[in-house]
């Protein structure tokens, strides 16, 4: 019952097998997992197994099928339970270069042991263009190992969400590799919500802000972060004296930017063309 697969083509290819398969909530586990994926199709493109119960040893199995499929695009395993050490396994399907976005979003990833990995696997996990790990365990401990494969140049990394996990130092880390980037592929998008900077890295933020901007970084979202009014000042000021491409700026839900920041932010928008500031 579990193999019911949920698919979509595009109008052109509806006589052909799927390119988007959904396995979502189908109770995958890592005993059933190598029936599973015996029966994907050759052409899956962009395949979801979120909210099932995969653990790091269904993703050993998984990825020795995955590699055999020449056109996988995108992969959700959100809602799992791989760890930090499911996240090693990948590499291997990683390597490859095929696959553009993955979602490890709510899948138990302690930040200790992610900054255990390796460099280079680490570097390899990041070989996407789009990574999501919400909702984990990453902390600073992974948060600063996160930063240091962002300001590596040979990471292609372009959307990175980081938002609830703990994050309280090391924020202005990942803030500051996206400032210095890595290669000719830099940081575009950047979700940090939901994560409790003290006050001495609050401080930090508006020139990280403006040094990121500066350097490519397109959207920020910092929403829920417990922002002050004075700091919003100071994002303010740095955002309307530097040259950037922030298109984007997040700041919804933080109830402390109520006053003079607040009124500094809305005057951001009119002035600055082409940047919308969410309040």
């Amino acid at each position: 019952l579990f193999l019911a697969m949920v698919t979509t083509q595009p109008p052109s290819t509806a006589l052909r097998v799927p390119h988007t398969v959904s396995l979502r909530g189908k109770g995958i586990s890592d005993e059933n997992i190598s029936t599973f994926c015996q029966s994907l199709p050759q052409s899956t493109a962009h395949l979801d197994l979120s909210s099932n119960e995969i653990t790091q040893e269904g993703v050993e199995q998984l990825v020795n099928f995955l590699k055999e499929l020449p056109h996988l695009r995108s992969l959700s395993l959100s809602d799992n339970r791989i760890g930090a050490e499911g996240m090693g396994h990948l590499v291997p399907l990683l390597a490859q270069g095929r696959v553009e976005a993955l979602d490890l979003s709510q899948n138990e990833i302690v930040g200790e042991q992610l900054a255990e990995l390796p460099s280079e696997t680490l570097l390899s996990l990041f070989r996407v263009q789009a990574c999501d790990l919400r909702g984990n365990e990453i902390g600073d401990a992974g948060a600063d190992a996160i930063a240091s494969v962002l300001a590596d140049e040979r990471c292609s990394l372009k959307e990175l969400n980081l938002s609830n996990n703990d994050i309280t130092f090391a924020m202005s880390s990942v803030l500051a590799a996206a400032a210095e980037g890595g290669g000719e592929q830099r940081l575009e998008t950047l979700s940090l919500d939901d994560n409790r900077p003290p006050p001495a890295t609050l401080g930090k933020l508006p020139a990280l802000i403006g040094a990121a901007s500066h350097a490519g970084l397109r959207s920020l979202s910092l929403r829920n972060m417990e922002l002050d009014d004075a700091t919003a000042q100071h994002i303010a000021a740095a955002l309307c004296l530097s040259v950037g491409d922030l298109q984007v700026l997040d700041l919804r839900e933080n109830r402390g930017c109520s006053g003079k920041g607040r009124t500094a932010l809305e005057g951001l928008g009119r002035l600055k063309r082409g940047l919308t500031v969410h309040l």
